[in-house]
């Protein structure tokens, strides 16, 4: 026994099978016990089921020639017989003699509700890919004569688990023994207990690529056998979906041309095409495959004159566009829209493709290079894009550029046709929600939020938007909920006792001709002076202030804000001013007045104004 345990020679102890060959060579037969009968009795545990359970396949035909009677099939406690094993191992002279003496094709040597999990003999050979076993056991239930012995094999029966002997053998890649059951008649068709069918299972079998299939059709064809290629499993998947979801695409385009379904969805909705984009983005090593398919997916379908549902919707109100957005797959959003991919539907959250672009985590010029490219696509096809649509949150894609500080992508948005007419400027809660989305910390942000903010309302200006106190005062709150108010390091004098930051402020270039050394020396009142504001935005884009030790870059970007943020509160606290003094001061003097005053005072004039509003209200 223990020689069968821990006798296969791929183990590190092959001692057992060194042995087991000994005890052969010696002649040695087993002498079972016998019964009261003077039969051995069949309830016993031999070698012979230690090897073939463990899968020591090599040791069971030398054990059958010490076990060597047939007349008795032996069982051990689970119901696993020595005719199960020498099916298992592939030994089929022994098979042949337990046939001979009338062994039970199906059932094994006894059954109970105790042994449940039993293979019939077919299921065993189907699955290790035994050909020679599973034509004896066939071709002995082909034999008239074996009817009066017992019962013909079925082809077709349940192993404990629901699956048929075809679908073992499709499991293991068994291209043999997958033409010998089909062609003894197996069901190409006959599902499992989860609907799965044997193309299903054809299509996860990635490794064995296309042959299997082509096998498979090619035999039900001879046969005049039809396939039912649309069958859906427990979770509505098709074959087709199968084999996209496995990157099984030789077997995906097989399936296409034979006539698969390319518009039926799964039970989330998804269609092929969805999955398409669902697989790229799970692993984008497939990335240049998928493309690729993409494209054949249309070629084959127009070739058959199939029209392709482009715009299905899955469970959330998906279409293929909206998922290839929200995955960045820029060559399939192209071929979508190439496909007449309406641009303008919303998924479940009332999102379109504007609001998935414009929510993207990317810079703003790549952001708006991407949605230049989307508007020509779209105007190549002669289609209208809904540029104010609002989402569940009542919120257009202008609002959400605004809000995000993308000076381009607005600029493009108002280019293409958002009306400031009707626009409404984000509320402070709405920028909050997309600052913590950036990242929301930090020297570049202080910046980022300065110059963005101030170069969104310059876009929104030009297009002839007014933006009114409340506006305003939005923006202050939200400066000094993010400390825009902090004082910087006299730069100026810094430049003069640090060689170092001197020499490195004069390599840092704000623009082709301003130095951060020469914005220093200007000084903020003439600095603010210049318009620069887009160019700031570049220079915390370009990382350059990294270069500085960490005290010097805070001062650099406080110095920045300083110079960006002069003007605006000058400007909006001068009306401000006006009203609350009630127009008794000439302007010049009321300006003369404000110069004086930090932007922290200046907030603290706006929101006393604020107050005054409110409670005369």
């Amino acid at each position: 026994m223990e020689a069968a345990m821990n006798g296969d020679a791929s183990t590190y102890n092959h001692r057992g099978r060194l042995f087991i060959r000994f005890v052969v060579r010696t002649g040695y037969k087993d002498v079972p016990e016998l019964d009261e009968d003077g039969k051995p009795s069949s309830r016993r545990t031999t070698a012979v089921h230690y090897a073939a359970r463990r899968g020591h396949f090599n040791l069971v035909p030398y054990l059958f020639k010490i076990y060597d009677r047939f007349d008795v099939n032996y069982t051990d406690k689970s119901g696993f017989t020595h005719f199960h094993a020498a099916c298992r191992s592939g030994c089929d002279d022994v098979v042949q003699k337990f046939l001979e003496l009338g062994q039970n094709l199906d059932c094994p040597a006894e059954k109970s509700d105790t042994i449940p999990k039993i293979l019939t003999p077919l299921h065993l050979a189907a699955a290790h890919n035994r050909e020679k076993v599973a034509e004896l056991l066939l071709r002995k239930s082909d034999d008239p004569i074996n009817d009066q012995v017992c019962q013909p094999v079925e082809v077709d029966a349940l192993d404990y688990l629901g699956r048929t002997p075809l679908q073992l053998a499709l499991a293991g890649g068994h291209k043999e023994m997958t033409t010998l059951l089909l062609g003894r008649g197996a069901d190409p068709n006959l599902p499992h207990k989860t609907g799965t069918t044997p193309l299903h299972i054809i299509c996860k079998k990635r490794c064995f690529e296309v042959v299997l299939a082509k096998i498979f059709f090619e035999i039900n064809d001879e046969l005049h056998q039809p396939i039912k290629i649309d069958a859906m499993d427990k979770s509505g998947q098709t074959p087709l979906h199968v084999a996209l979801v496995e990157v099984n695409l030789k077997v995906a385009e097989l399936l296409l041309r034979r006539g698969a379904d390319s518009n039926l969805a799964n039970q989330d909705g998804s269609t092929p095409l969805h999955i398409i984009c669902h697989r790229i983005n799970k692993d984008k090593v497939y990335y240049d495959d998928y493309d690729q398919f993409a494209k054949l997916f249309f070629e084959i379908n127009d070739e058959l004159n199939r029209l392709v549902q482009v715009d299905a919707r899955d469970k959330l109100g998906r279409t293929p566009l909206h998922l290839a957005l929200k995955y960045d797959l820029k060559d399939l959003i192209e071929l979508l829209l190439t496909r007449d991919a309406n641009p303008n539907l919303a998924d479940a959250d009332g999102s379109t493709l504007l609001h998935i672009i414009i929510c993207k985590k990317a810079c703003d010029n790549e952001l708006t290079i991407f949605l230049k490219k989307i508007f020509n696509l779209i105007d190549a096809k002669h289609r209208t894009v809904q540029v104010d649509t609002v989402d569940k949150f009542g919120r257009t894609p202008l609002q959400w550029a605004v809000a995000r500080l993308l000076p381009n992508v607005v600029d493009a948005l108002l280019s293409h046709g958002a009306d400031v007419s009707v626009f409404v400027f984000p509320t402070e809660s709405h920028f909050d929600e997309c600052f913590e989305a950036l990242g929301n910390g930090g020297r570049s942000f202080k910046l980022t939020l300065a110059s963005g903010m101030l170069a969104v309302i310059d876009s929104l200006a030009k297009k002839g938007y007014k933006m009114n106190r409340s506006d305003a005062i939005t923006i202050m709150k939200l400066f000094d909920k993010h400390k825009l108010f902090d004082k910087s390091e006299n730069l100026d004098q810094l430049l003069r006792r640090n060689d170092h930051f001197a020499s490195k402020s004069k390599s840092l270039m704000i623009n082709s001709s301003l130095s951060l050394y020469e914005l220093i020396r200007m000084g903020p009142e003439k600095a603010s002076k210049l318009s620069i504001i887009t160019d700031f935005l570049s220079f915390e884009g370009s990382g350059k202030l990294y270069g500085l030790a960490w005290s010097y870059g805070d001062s650099c970007v406080a110095y920045m804000c300083e110079i960006t943020l002069k003007g605006f509160y000058q400007r909006w606290t001068l009306d401000i001013f006006l009203a609350l003094t009630q127009y008794q001061l000439p302007i010049i003097c009321c300006e003369k007045i404000l110069k004086k005053f930090s932007r922290e005072d200046l907030f603290r004039i706006c929101l006393a104004a604020e107050v005054i509003t409110t409670n005369q209200s």
